[in-house]
Parts: C-alpha cells; sequence; structure tokens
C-alpha cells in the first residue's frame, strides 16, 4: 500500500487509517499461544500524536498517516503490540524514514521534506519552511520521535551550491569516499570521526572536522557531553554557511536516530520527483551528506536547498483557501438576499414579452413606499447605468433563481454549508436552555 500526500478530503483521510490499521492487523505476527485482542480505533488513533507542529490540518493529519503505515510496513509487531519493548538500530529507523517520505508525493517546495526518526529528543540545528513542520511522537517503547519539515529556498536566486565530488570522481564509490575520510581524520581530535563523507569535498570534510573537534569555552565544557555536542553542531553549521551559503542541517544525538534527507548533489532517483534542489540522499547515492562522530555522539550533516519558487507560487501558497471558500459562502447567500430585494423593488412583470423588465419610477414608488429613489439615482455616479443594470438584472432573475436554489440546498446539505451551520448553531443554544431549565428544576 502507498500512501501519497496529495489534496484529499477528510474522507480520503479516513479511508487511509482505516487501510493503515487494516495493514498493521495483517502484517502483525499473531503467536500460536495467545490470542491478543485487536486495537480499537481510538488506540490506533492515539498511537501517534502531534507534539509541535505550524502545519495545518489536513498536512498534519496526511503525514501522520505517512508514518504509521511506514512504520507498520517495517515493524508491524510494534504497532500490533506497542507496549512491547523494541531494540531500535538504525537501519530499521533509516528504513521507517525513508518509508515515509516515499508516501508523500512531491507536489511542490513545500513537499520536499527531510524526516529523522530517533528514539530520544534529538538536537536540530537548522531552519525550516514556515507551514511545514511537523514532530510526532509514537506511544511505543521506547517512544519514537520523528521530525518531518521541508528546507526553505536559497536566499538568493544567483546562489551556487555547494561544490560536491561528481559520481565519476567517486561520490558514489565506497573505497573513494572512505579515502576522504581517512585523510580528514588524520586532522581529527577529541574522538571526531568521519563516518561517511558522502559527496563532500576534502576542503568540506575539513571544515566538518575542524568544527567538530573543537575546544568548546570552559562554561560549556563543564556543562557536560550533551552541552558540548551541541555547541560543536552550531559551530559545524556556522562553519559550513560561511564557507559554502546557505542552507546546511545538522542533526546529533547519542542515541541510534535514522534519517531519510535530501541533499543537495543526490541522483534523480523514482522517488525524487525531478526535484532541483536535490532528490533523497541513499548509501548509494549519498549527496552532500556527511556522517559524523564525536564521542558518542553522531552527526548527520547535509545541504539542501528547496526548489525556488515564483512569485505567483508564493502569492498562491499565501492564502487561506478554507477561509476564503467559507467566506465565499456566506458572501453567496448575502448577494442572493439583496439580489431579491432589489428585484422585489426595481423590477415588474412583462406583460407583453412575458418574463421580467425594469420597473418604472410609479411601479418603483409603489413597490418601495418612498419618492426619493428616482433623485437618488440621477445624481449617482452610475447613474448613466442605470438603465442597463436595471434591464439585464431583470431579464436574468428568472434564470438564475433556480441556480440559485439548487446551490442553496446543496450548502444546507453539506457538512460544512451555511444553513447546516444555523442548524448546529440552533441545536447548542436548544441544548444550553435544556440544561438550564434541568438544572432550575433540580
Amino acid at each position: 500500500m502507498a500512501l501519497v500526500y496529495r489534496p484529499a478530503g477528510w474522507a480520503q483521510l479516513r479511508d487511509e487509517r482505516r487501510e493503515i490499521r487494516a495493514q498493521a492487523s495483517d502484517r502483525a505476527p499473531r503467536s500460536p499461544r495467545r490470542t491478543s485482542r485487536a486495537m480499537s480505533s481510538s488506540e490506533y488513533e492515539n498511537l501517534i500524536r502531534v507534539v509541535r507542529t505550524d502545519a495545518d490540518a489536513r498536512r498534519r493529519l496526511v503525514l501522520k498517516a505517512c508514518f504509521l503505515a511506514a512504520l507498520a510496513e517495517h515493524a508491524p509487531a510494534v504497532v500490533k503490540h506497542p507496549t512491547r519493548e523494541k531494540k531500535w538500530r538504525k537501519g530499521d529507523l533509516d528504513a521507517i524514514a525513508a518509508g515515509t517520505l516515499a508516501r508523500v508525493k512531491n507536489d511542490g517546495p513545500r513537499s520536499e521534506l527531510h524526516c529523522v526518526v530517533g528514539v530520544d529528543d534529538f538536537n536540530a540545528n537548522l531552519r525550516y519552511a514556515k507551514g511545514s513542520l511537523v514532530y510526532l511522537r509514537a506511544e511505543t517503547k521506547p517512544p519514537l520521535r520523528v521530525l518531518l519539515y521541508a528546507s526553505l529556498p536559497p536566499p538568493t536566486r544567483a546562489e551556487t551550491p555547494p561544490p560536491t565530488v561528481a559520481s565519476g570522481g567517486g561520490a558514489n564509490d565506497a573505497a573513494e569516499r572512505e579515502k576522504r575520510a581517512a585523510a580528514a581524520n588524520a586532522a581529527a581530535a577529541n574522538g571526531v570521526k568521519i563516518v561517511d563523507a558522502g559527496a563532500a569535498t576534502e576542503e568540506t570534510l575539513a571544515l566538518i572536522v575542524a568544527a567538530l573537534s573543537s575546544e568548546p569555552p570552559p562554561s560549556t565544557a563543564e556543562a557536560g557531553e550533551e552541552k558540548i555536542a551541541t555547541w560543536a553542531s552550531s559551530k559545524a553549521r556556522d562553519a559550513l554557511t560561511f564557507a559554502h551559503g546557505a542552507f546546511w542541517h545538522v542533526v546529533h544525538d547519542q542515541h541510534v536516530f535514522g534519517a531519510a534527507v535530501r541533499a543537495t548533489g543526490a541522483g534523480g532517483g523514482e522517488d525524487n520527483d525531478n526535484a532541483k534542489g536535490g532528490g533523497v540522499s541513499t548509501d548509494a547515492d549519498p549527496g552532500l551528506r556527511v556522517v559524523a562522530r564525536r564521542g558518542k555522539h553522531a552527526f548527520t550533516i547535509w545541504h539542501h536547498n528547496a526548489t525556488p519558487r515564483t512569485y505567483l507560487q508564493i502569492a498562491i501558497a499565501s492564502v487561506e483557501w478554507m477561509s476564503v471558500f467559507k467566506s465565499a459562502r456566506f458572501m453567496f447567500v448575502f448577494v442572493v438576499a439583496v439580489y431579491g430585494v432589489w428585484y422585489n423593488k426595481f423590477c415588474a412583470e412583462d406583460e407583453v414579452n412575458g418574463g421580467a423588465r425594469a420597473a418604472t419610477w410609479n411601479e418603483i414608488r409603489k413597490n418601495t413606499g418612498t419618492a426619493g429613489w428616482e433623485e437618488f439615482v440621477n445624481n449617482s455616479p452610475l447613474s448613466a447605468l442605470d438603465g442597463a443594470i436595471a434591464h439585464w438584472g431583470c431579464k436574468a432573475g428568472p434564470s438564475l433563481a433556480p441556480a440559485a436554489v439548487l446551490v442553496l440546498m446543496g450548502m444546507a446539505a453539506s457538512g460544512s454549508g451555511f444553513m447546516n451551520s444555523i442548524g448546529r448553531a440552533a441545536a447548542m443554544r436548544m441544548k444550553r436552555r435544556s440544561a438550564a431549565a434541568a438544572k432550575k428544576r433540580a
């Protein structure tokens, strides 16, 4: 099963969650000695919770569903029995992170995602695109933490990416990568080691080794290894940004964690959707991604910029479309009401040709009960258009009325329509009055 990130409705998200529960139930191994009860729908919903996010509700649900589906595929026993302890390996977490990204269809820069999965609160030194961050926690044993976010586009369109070793120069050759890593490790200190050089040049590797090997200030050194690792992470990111520009991402932790990230220079591949900023980094084609260690802490360092967006894409992304659609429904009802009042006062039946026509001033005075309309219209800025507006407005009324009635009926039947909102509000008021009356009788 493959779940993709697309403009789905709430009903489709519900169906995807049902498929995830069915898959987890089918793939999980069953004990021949004991049959445990199946998890309920609410238990599956509560297995993954959102800790922090700035994304919209639909995006949160889709990414949550994608991670749960990847977890059910690569670790079905964990989904079936989340309270049983599991010893996670880096390869397992890498597979879950990659499986999550594989289910997210790349429909723009905001979907050029990175995914980090850890068994503890790992540290991340990075910048992310607004509206893309989703931080999840899986209530397993031990609990899994999942960070999903998208990169920012380059600060300027003219900015050039950092230099990388070409594929023909040993970027994808394990022996050549080990050779470059060994050359960089010769100058390392304080337990620093380059584990995987990726497509980084010798100059970039030297910057990383120098930053991670640096001696921290005395106040930081006294605070413990975790503070030292955080300081080294910031120093490495700052040094790389100063030398090669934005944007660099650094994640580190002393516990095991896995990552599926998009890196500059990584190949196109099936799941990369021709992302201009760089495809998903893999062991065979890592791109500009470096794995290093300092003492007990592992560091994953990579470079990636999102595909630059056009001004039209920026304008469209900045619009809150749900608010626009909701306002449009209310505006439609308001316009229909105003038009109905206007039609009733300023239009009359055409006895000769049938249909409707613009009313005369005598008929308008009779309909409105006032003689001030003629002077008001003649003195208005639109007096020259008054005849055309009245003629076509009255002619169109009988033709538009059936369509307006159908739209209003559809809004009344929909779960988020205007008439339904009125019904819900009336029901809540009736509920409150009933509760107050019951309390008074008691």
